[in-house]
């Protein structure tokens, strides 16, 4: 006897259902809602956050390259052309940064809660945060350095492929947690780039000691620059398998679930309604 809810493996005690429909929510297929179009748009945001922050990399490395030249050669006017060039291009990138991020990360949430919902259906008890995090956790400081990562790994086991038995799999969850790595790092990174950016405006000092300590922060942004590049790779191969996890474990009821003949279970559509 195959599983009333999916139809698709054998049922597991006295419940007509498999493990997998045994441990998710009611007539989960029922409420299952794709979240492929949400990733395709957060997708082509992050691909751009991710030329923007190679762009800012380049710019970082050309510009670190003029400051060598003029504590080479202080009278160097090619290198100070080349830093005011690249001053303008810096302030240019940076505000399509910010907007850019504002608007992935609208989009990204969105996703993320479409995701969480889902994942809820699949494992209504394998999540250690409430979902009411699902949004807050990304905002809140502090814990949004650790808390976002844990709402995503738990996603990311409910929604794990099962077995023929319904038994979910482990999935290594190291893509999820080198990309948070990346992105916590490049945070800290810029952030540190942004306080000796700070110190040179406000402390009175020579021009090459000036010069030194806008050495020192341009390094440090292009360390925060590759980080965040990596960081928006990796992101997009996680939304697209978390993404991929759970359309499977939905096409396999469509495929499969409530042929001819079978028991139908309340609230749940069958093939061809």
């Amino acid at each position: 006897m195959v599983c009333v809810v999916c139809g698709a493996r054998p049922v597991a005690g006295e419940s007509a259902r498999c493990f997998a429909c045994a441990e998710a929510a009611p007539n989960w297929p029922r409420d299952y809602r794709s979240a492929q179009g949400l990733a395709v748009a957060v997708t082509v945001l992050l691909v751009l956050s991710g030329l923007l922050a190679l762009a800012l990399l380049v710019s970082d490395v050309f510009g670190l390259r003029a400051v060598d030249a003029v504590l080479a050669d202080g009278a160097d006017t090619e290198a100070f052309d080349a830093l005011d060039a690249l001053e303008s291009l810096w302030s240019l990138t940076a505000g399509l940064s910010v907007l850019t991020l504002v608007a992935t990360a609208v989009l990204f949430v969105l996703w993320f809660q479409r995701i969480r919902a889902n994942a809820d259906l699949f494992a209504p008890h394998g999540h250690k945060h409430s979902s009411g995090w699902a949004v807050g956790a990304w905002f809140t400081p502090v814990v949004n350095l650790w808390f976002p990562w844990r709402l995503v790994v738990d996603c990311w086991q409910a929604s794990a492929p099962v077995d023929a038995e319904g038994q979910r799999r482990i999935v290594s969850q190291a893509l999820v947690s080198t990309w948070w790595v990346s992105w916590v790092g490049s945070l800290v990174l810029g952030r540190v780039a942004s306080v000796v950016s700070r110190s040179v405006a406000s402390e009175a000092m020579g021009r090459s000691a000036a010069f030194e300590e806008v050495r020192s922060a341009l390094q440090w942004e292009i360390a925060a620059s590759a980080l965040r590049a990596v960081a928006a790779v990796l992101v997009v191969l996680v939304v697209w398998r978390l993404t991929g996890m759970q359309q499977a474990r939905a096409a396999m009821v469509v495929r499969l679930a409530f042929r001819p003949g079978q028991v139908a279970v309340p609230g749940v559509p069958t093939v061809g309604s």
